[in-house]
C-alpha cells in the first residue's frame, strides 16, 4: 500500500510485515536507508547502526540534536556485547540484565568499544543496546545482522508515535519503508526504561515500565560478589550525552502545555474587590482551553474547560502511561489555545515517577497555579 499527499506524489510505502517484505526491509537497512516500524514501546524509525552515514539520516529527517545518542537494537547479549569494552564486574551486571528483562523495554548503556560510530553515541564513551520484543523488529534485526540504531518516529523534541497515524503525520517520507501489522502495536506507549552501568554503579537516566524497584529486587535476589548500587541521575544534565531522552524538552504535543494546581489560599490573598473582573477574564481563559485529568481527580471543574479527557478514570498508571501520548495527539487536532494537564505528582508511585518524568518534559516544567475560590 502507497500513502500520497494533496498534490499525489507518493510519499511513503507503507508493507505489510510478512517475511518477505521484513527481509527486502532488511536489505534497505543494509544499502543504507531507513525503515519504521512499530516496537513494544513506540515507533522507531532504524537505520544500520553501523554505518555513520545511515544514522544521519535519522538525525536529517527528525531534526535531531547530535548531542541526543540512539539506542542500538540487538537480539540479545550475546550479539551486542562484541561491541562493547566492559570490565568483568559491569560484564556480569550486562549479562544478568540482559537475561532477565530482554526482550523487553530496558536499555542498557555501557562503555562502548571502538568500533561503535561516533554518531550513534553523540561522541561520547557509552553506547545504549536494546533487544525489543516485537517481532517485527526482532526478525529485522535477525535478517540485517547488523545492530539496528534506532529513535522515535517523530520530529525531535515532539510526541513520540505509537500507532501508525501518528507518524504519517510527522514526516513526509519519501522513498521511505513502513513494515505494518495490526498484530504487533505498540503495547507500553512509552519508551524504554534506560539504566546506565558505570563499574557497579547503575543509574536509571529515563523512567519507564521497568522501575528501578523492579531492577533491585531482581539483583538482591543474585549471589553476586559485588553489591549493586542503584539511583537515579538527579542532575538531568544535557552535558550526560550517554542517553537519549535527556534534553529538557522532550515529548511536547503541537499545542502550548501547562501543569495545573488549584490551590487553595484561603485567607492568604484578599481579591474580594475585584474577584467579578479576575473571574471573567479566568473563565474566558479556560473556556478556549483544554484539561488532561487522572483518576477523575479534577472531574469537578471539567466544565470551566473547553474540553475534557481522563488518561485512566480508574486510576490505573499503566493505562495512563499506554493513553499519554495518543492523547497529546489528539487534543493538539482540536482547536483550543491551550493544554493544561491537572497535577497528580504527588501519587507516591513508581510508575507515576516515569509518567511525570514525560509530562514534565513536555510542559517544559511550565507550571500554572489557580486559587480555589476563582475556579468554584
Amino acid at each position: 500500500m502507497e500513502k500520497f499527499n494533496e498534490l499525489g506524489k507518493q510519499k511513503c510505502k507503507i508493507l505489510k510485515a510478512t517475511d518477505k517484505n521484513i527481509r527486502l526491509s532488511s536489505n534497505k537497512i543494509l544499502e543504507g536507508e531507513l525503515i519504521i516500524f512499530p516496537m513494544e514501546t513506540v515507533y522507531g524509525i532504524g537505520a544500520n547502526g553501523l554505518d555513520s552515514k545511515s544514522v544521519n539520516k535519522i538525525y536529517e529527517i527528525k531534526k535531531r540534536s547530535p548531542k541526543n545518542p540512539v539506542i542500538l537494537h540487538c537480539l540479545g547479549f550475546e550479539d551486542s556485547i562484541p561491541f562493547l569494552n566492559l570490565t568483568e564486574i559491569e560484564k556480569n551486571i550486562y549479562i544478568k540484565l540482559s537475561k532477565k528483562f530482554w526482550p523487553g523495554p530496558l536499555t542498557i548503556v555501557a562503555k562502548s568499544g571502538d568500533i561503535i560510530p561516533n554518531i550513534v553515541k553523540a561522541n561520547g564513551d557509552y553506547v545504549a543496546f536494546r533487544a525489543p520484543s516485537n517481532k517485527i523488529v526482532r526478525k529485522l534485526i535477525q535478517y540485517a545482522s547488523v545492530p539496528i540504531a534506532v529513535s522515535s518516529a517523530n520530529i525531535s523534541g515532539k510526541t513520540s508515535s505509537t500507532c501508525l497515524e501518528h507518524v504519517l503525520k510527522y514526516f513526509d517520507l519519501n522513498k521511505t519503508t513502513i513494515l505494518n501489522d495490526k498484530d504487533y502495536i505498540c503495547t507500553y506507549g512509552i519508551e524504554s526504561t534506560v539504566v546506565k552501568i558505570d563499574g557497579s554503579n547503575l543509574t536509571i537516566l529515563r523512567k519507564g515500565i521497568i522501575t528501578k524497584s523492579d531492577i533491585e529486587i531482581y539483583l538482591s535476589k543474585l549471589d553476586l560478589p559485588f553489591n549493586p548500587i542503584i539511583k537515579y541521575n538527579e542532575k538531568h544534565d544535557e552535558t550526560d550525552l550517554s542517553s537519549p531522552g535527556l534534553l529538557k524538552s522532550h515529548y511536547c504535543p503541537d499545542k502550548p502545555l501547562y501543569i495545573l494546581n488549584i490551590v487553595d489560599y484561603g485567607d492568604l490573598i484578599d481579591i474580594r474587590k475585584y474577584k467579578e473582573n479576575i473571574k471573567n477574564v479566568l473563565d474566558e481563559y479556560l473556556d478556549s482551553s483544554i484539561l488532561i485529568d487522572f483518576n477523575s481527580l479534577a472531574n469537578k471543574y471539567k466544565d470551566k474547560f473547553m474540553g475534557y479527557v481522563d488518561l485512566s478514570v480508574n486510576g490505573d498508571f499503566k493505562e495512563a502511561i499506554f493513553n499519554l501520548y495518543n492523547v497529546f495527539h489528539q487534543v493538539s487536532q482540536i482547536k483550543c489555545k491551550k493544554l493544561f494537564i491537572y497535577n497528580f505528582n504527588y501519587i507516591n508511585d513508581q510508575h507515576n515517577e516515569a509518567l511525570w518524568e514525560r509530562i514534565y518534559k513536555a510542559t517544559e516544567g511550565k507550571i500554572i497555579g489557580i486559587p480555589l475560590n476563582l475556579i468554584i
